[in-house]
């Protein structure tokens, strides 16, 4: 792989490794957790062009921690969901409505 591909790929990986920071700190999950796995993506890329044995280890090293970040992303977001839906109001789960002596008269 040539220079300028070799770089503009560095370039790609950096430019989303912020984004996902960034989308993180602002509690938006899911947008990092997007960011961060094109990140790891480009990360791989990199690891079968990558030059020598030191960049080689600090791309694969990096890669791995930002899969185990986005695991607890995904496992923070999957709680945060369920959490939602048990507040969401269910139909099905709700007790029945025992009628009061003032619904009755007021039909």
């Amino acid at each position: 792989m040539d220079s300028v591909r070799y770089r503009k790929l560095l370039d790609y990986a950096s430019l989303l490794e912020k984004q996902g920071n960034q989308f993180e700190s602002e509690g938006e999950e899911a947008e990092a957790i997007s960011r961060y796995i094109k990140m790891v993506d480009v990360l791989l890329l990199l690891t079968e062009v990558a030059p020598d044995y030191p960049s080689w280890q600090k791309f694969t090293g990096k890669a791995e921690s930002y899969q185990k970040r986005t695991r607890i992303l995904i496992s923070k977001a999957s709680a945060k969901s369920a959490k939602h839906s048990k507040n969401v109001a269910d139909p099905k789960s709700q007790a029945p409505v025992t009628p009061t002596p003032q619904m009755i008269l007021s039909k």
